[in-house]
């Protein structure tokens, strides 16, 4: 029986987010959702009590997705400064990168565009706010590990970064014609331009590193 249950469950799931990703959460109505997955409209909301919820399940994997990437972002392993294993992140988190956005490019969009009205529609905000209490806490653990470099960085300064990666994310889902060699190229740029950037900030020498 349990089986049977998550059968109809994963069926509306997938019509939802087909019908989600064509039309947008707003245009899209639990009626159609139900003549398509073939569930009758009051058994559907047996599964999900409405079509908020019915979202959020559809988006789970791409939210799961994201927070899996951030965790990655700061696992210790990462706490090195020098010029080769820098690279080797970056390189890491560009690959990172590109699966997520082309497993979920769509998801993104509806995401970010189209989930006006639901508990999803300040995702972006919510987002920006939990990369800065972990972009915090990265500092920190790295100035625990390299205690010459100035950790000392205003919050406020990094929630702006943040709500910049924010919306770099929001700005390739826009734009469809930016192909997997553009977003590969634009990353590489970003990365180059931003790390030099912390660098500046925190003090990091290569030369110094390097000894």
């Amino acid at each position: 029986m349990q089986v049977k249950k998550d059968d109809v469950r994963n069926r509306i799931i997938s019509v939802a987010h087909g019908e989600f990703i064509r039309n947008g959460v707003k245009k899209t109505s639990m009626r159609t959702i139900a003549k398509l997955s073939g569930v009758a409209l009051g058994n559907i909301y047996k599964y999900f009590e409405s079509k908020d919820k019915l979202l959020c399940a559809v988006l789970a994997p791409l939210l799961k997705a994201i927070g899996e990437y951030l965790e990655f972002h700061n696992d210790t392993a990462h706490l090195a400064i020098d010029f080769t294993s820098v690279g080797q992140m970056q390189e890491q988190m560009m690959s990172r990168l590109l699966t997520l956005i082309g497993t979920y490019r769509a998801d993104l969009r509806l995401l970010f565009l189209c989930s006006e009205g639901t508990s999803l529609a300040s995702y972006r905000d919510i987002l920006t706010e939990q990369q800065t209490q972990l972009g915090m806490e990265y500092l920190q653990l790295l100035k625990k590990k390299h205690p010459q470099l100035n950790a000392d960085v205003s919050p406020f300064l990094m929630h702006i970064v943040c709500s910049m990666w924010s919306t770099v994310l929001f700005e390739i889902v826009q734009h469809d014609e930016l192909s997997e060699q553009d977003i590969r190229q634009f990353f590489a740029e970003y990365f180059s331009f931003t790390t030099a950037g912390w660098h500046k900030l925190m003090k990091v020498q290569w030369d110094e590193v390097a000894r």
